[in-house]
């Protein structure tokens, strides 16, 4: 019984022999008809014709008009389709594109094959549609906040970039040409999308050339040998552009415009003190917008005046965004006197530093309250409220710790002595309430 078992499994081991790719796939034999294969089809998406003909090719054989055998020849353990659609994987910007498609998805099973190495060394085989459709997949789920923040600052270096033009337009005449160049426009902007952080790779100046001639109606482009020269012509158009100039009433919808998208980037970002400090605080306390704005207040809105971020625009973008007022209520209408009520929310650090420094070096509430009518500083009251939680997150350090040292002691530094005072209310009357101790 055993051995007629044996027998019959080697025979039909036997009766299935390897496929001979050069031949028909189904009957294995040489005849004057013409082969197709399906990787040379004309569709865009190849392996779809594989997977039709793996489709038909199951519906005969349920329907019993194709015999069993074929249909186990053709099966390589992967499915009806044959392997020659499968790719592999040699690159490693495909092995890295695909770790940040399961990553975005959570592809527990891809990431379990990913965790043994890299594609390459795992000699990984794709076919190209599913390739495609995974890339697709994680495509809507790429977190666009990176995205945005690049189109606007593209936006306001392109934006800077026709303000130095339209100087140049408006500039007098003599040995101030209006002539410009469009390589060293390129070069001018390329050189401000670095500085704000911007990785350009290769700049297309055909494609500046046209945003460029888009902005200026009366731009024209003309080609010097292998330079593209920008001038403005003193055409009709010109002249119809100058009788038609913008009124005051413009100027104003303007004004109106510009406050509106920032007041939109400014409410929905929030800085709120947590009785800590980080090295880029005074960034992220305020939206790009404004501190944008600020910059083109204080040195102009050239792109040859804008070099970097400095502390006066960071001031003023913090100043303003802390004073800043959401909605008015019938009270702040009636008095106009009434200081206006700052969010908790909105609370970047030059106010606080104002309050607090003014507070420790005078122990003055009038002074405080003053420069807080002023717009300038944080309230007496919330300075008290930001001194309560300074001093408990430095009792729950000490307590962490196991020892009570001066916050100011750097770590890292050798220190041979420290000797500080420990004042509890200094500003009390009477000394039940007071403390002073030396340490």
């Amino acid at each position: 019984m055993d051995n007629h078992n044996v027998s019959h499994e080697n025979q039909d081991a036997a009766s299935f022999q390897p496929t001979k790719w050069d031949m028909c796939a189904l009957c294995q034999k040489n005849t004057k008809e013409k082969l197709q294969c399906p990787a040379n089809a004309r569709q865009t998406n190849q392996g779809s014709t594989y997977v039709t003909l793996a489709k038909n090719l199951t519906k005969f054989g349920e329907c019993g008009a194709l015999s069993p055998d074929i249909l186990t020849r053709l099966d390589d353990g992967d499915g009806k389709a044959p392997a020659k659609d499968l790719r592999h994987a040699s690159t490693f910007k495909v092995d890295e594109r695909i770790r940040n498609c399961a990553l975005i998805l959570q592809e527990s099973h891809l990431l379990a094959k990913l965790s043994r190495g890299d594609v390459i060394a795992q000699e990984l085989k794709y076919h190209p549609a599913c390739l495609t459709s995974l890339y697709r997949k994680a495509q809507p789920k790429v977190d666009c906040t990176d995205q945005r923040s690049d189109q606007i600052r593209k936006a306001l270096v392109f934006a800077e970039l026709t303000e130095y033009i339209e100087e140049v337009k408006h500039s007098s005449t003599g040995h101030n040409l209006k002539v410009l160049k469009l390589a060293d426009l390129s070069k001018t902007y390329l050189s401000r999308l670095q500085e704000v952080g911007l990785e350009t790779g290769c700049l297309h100046s055909s494609r500046l050339k046209t945003r460029l001639l888009a902005h200026f109606p009366d731009l024209q482009a003309y080609n010097s040998g292998r330079d593209i020269l920008l001038t403005f012509t003193d055409s009709l158009n010109t002249t119809l552009q100058e009788a038609y100039a913008e009124t005051i009433d413009d100027e104003a919808v303007h004004l109106a415009k510009a406050a509106r998208i920032v007041r939109r980037d400014l409410f929905s970002l929030q800085a709120r003190f947590n009785a800590s400090c980080t090295e880029d605080v005074q960034n992220t306390s305020i939206p790009e917008s404004l501190l944008a704005l600020m910059q083109m207040i204080l040195h102009g809105p050239s792109i040859t005046s804008n070099k970097g971020k400095n502390q006066a625009a960071l001031s003023l973008a913090q100043l303003a965004s802390f004073n800043a007022v959401k909605t008015e209520g019938k009270r702040s209408r009636a008095n106009t006197s009434t200081t206006n009520k700052h969010s908790k929310n909105r609370e970047p650090p030059v106010p606080v530093y104002v309050g607090l420094t003014i507070h420790a070096q005078t122990r003055k509430k009038e002074l405080v309250e003053r420069m807080h009518s002023l717009g300038l500083s944080i309230s007496y009251k919330r300075v008290l409220e930001m001194s309560s939680e300074l001093a408990a997150k430095a009792c729950r350090q000490f307590q962490h710790d196991k020892v009570v040292c001066p916050m100011k002691l750097r770590h890292g530094l050798f220190t041979t002595a420290a000797v500080d005072n420990i004042d509890h209310n200094p500003s009390s009357t009477t000394s039940k309430d007071s403390f002073h101790g030396t340490a």
